[in-house]
């Protein structure tokens, strides 16, 4: 697959709580212009008003059946830790979960050289394999 073929994706936006002023639609407006430039199509769009310290979250867990029925190819997420809190080692559990359904993982750019710096320290946690 090309960068520039159309390719399907996931959204996955999360926030903690919605009484302190939290909103979700500054990761879906990111999210949506990343995708654009990169000519995807965002068939769904996965959002949890949960904590992220467990991967006990409805839409977290429909993402990763979604993905096992190949759903779409990529998940965009706005940053890190809207993915999840649980630590390095689970962080990386649900890439490889994700890659051995044939889905990449790929950070919309938040802060893009924070996410160029995460890639360099961090062996790409999100970068686009297979």
């Amino acid at each position: 697959m090309t960068p520039t073929t159309a390719t399907r994706c996931g959204d996955y936006v999360r926030i903690s709580t919605q009484d302190r002023g939290q909103d979700t639609e500054n990761q879906l407006i990111a999210l949506r212009e990343y995708a654009a430039r990169q000519q995807w199509e965002i068939i769904h769009v996965y959002e949890d008003h949960v904590s992220g310290k467990t991967g006990d979250r409805e839409a977290f867990r429909r993402l990763f059946e979604d993905a096992s029925r190949r759903s779409f190819y990529v998940v965009l997420v706005w940053a890190l830790d809207r993915f999840t809190r649980e630590g390095v080692f689970e962080t990386f559990e649900y890439i490889r979960k994700l890659r051995a359904h044939g889905v990449k993982s790929n950070p919309a750019p938040k802060h893009t050289s924070a996410r160029r710096h995460l890639c360099r320290g961090n062996s790409c946690w999100l970068s686009r394999h297979g």
